[in-house]
């Protein structure tokens, strides 16, 4: 696991205790706009099983070795983030939402609130 990787991990887990500490944040203005943002799934790997289903069928052909890139996009939530992160299965709702979050809404490992880089 790179430092990079180390760094979001790190990021996840600091997102988690703002969500959980949101009154007493600092930060409660951005935590309460991360917070209500739109929860729909953002990235096929947080999809309903059916969902995921779904996609994988319209992106792979005859065989998954035909599967246009990325590789297994609905598996990056559980697969990546549970091993790397040491993150517990299955990921709750609120766990899922900060992964995503992080995904989109950070640069480079950091998301300042003025820089909404993904998003504007």
């Amino acid at each position: 696991s790179s430092n990079k990787d180390k760094l979001h991990c790190q990021l996840i887990h600091e997102l988690l205790e703002e969500f959980s500490n949101e009154d007493d944040s600092d930060y409660k203005p951005f935590i309460q706009f991360l917070k209500d943002s739109p929860k729909p799934p953002m990235m096929p790997s947080a999809f309903t099983k059916e969902g995921q289903f779904l996609f994988e069928s319209v992106i792979t052909g005859p065989t998954i070795n035909t599967m246009m890139p990325p590789q297994y996009p609905t598996r990056w939530l559980d697969d990546k983030h549970l091993q790397e992160c040491n993150l517990q299965a299955p990921l709750d709702p609120d766990t899922k939402h900060a992964i995503i979050m992080t995904m989109t809404h950070a640069d480079h490992d950091l998301m300042p609130p003025i820089y909404d880089f993904y998003n504007h």
